[in-house]
């Protein structure tokens, strides 16, 4: 199940990336209106390409780009299940005032000697989040916690006091280790 998990993530984060890059060639291409029709083809066949859909409708292909949310895979996959996965917030849990919480990265290692899995996550930007290489370095994956909203998750390692954890985003934990 831990596998399947954690195929399921890398696949969440490259799917949410490629979301994210059709997004802004659609508004940037589409949404200018002198977007030519040999632009607007090319466009639409990357889409076709990318997300393996076939039929000649540009429209639907463009919404299906928009409409696509792969955090809802995440929901189904796991609906009524416990997500096996110990996942640890980044700000103010595992880098503190930019550096590395010693603490807190102890008892990921000991968590994940024991044969846990370790996924890290943020309420901010994956892509761009400032400690995206040293957290990688480290051998994990970084997710964004909004697409784990409704889901029960294992273990969560976070600074915020749990009702609040719960309350913003959405996500219950077998087992909470505020820190």
């Amino acid at each position: 199940m831990k596998a399947q998990f954690l195929e399921m993530a890398k696949k969440l984060v490259a799917e949410k990336e490629l979301k994210d890059y059709f997004m802004e060639k659609i508004m940037k291409e589409i949404g200018d209106e002198n977007c030519s029709d040999d632009t607007f083809q090319k466009l639409v066949d990357e889409i076709r390409q990318n997300y393996d859909i076939t039929g000649d409708d540009e429209e639907k292909i463009i919404n299906a780009v928009i409409k696509f949310h792969p955090e809802e895979n995440m929901k189904n996959f796991y609906f009524g299940k416990t997500i096996p996965v110990v996942f640890c917030d980044i700000d103010g849990t595992l880098i503190v005032n930019g550096e590395i919480n010693k603490k807190t990265l102890k008892l990921l290692k000991k968590m994940e000697s024991k044969g846990e899995l370790i996924a890290i996550w943020t309420g901010g930007d994956i892509k761009n989040h400032a400690c995206k290489e040293v957290i990688e370095s480290l051998g994990w994956i970084i997710l964004s916690k909004y697409d784990f909203s409704g889901c029960q998750v294992e273990v969560v390692v976070d600074d915020l006091p749990e009702e609040k954890f719960r309350k913003e985003y959405k996500i219950n934990a077998d087992k909470y280790i505020q820190v």
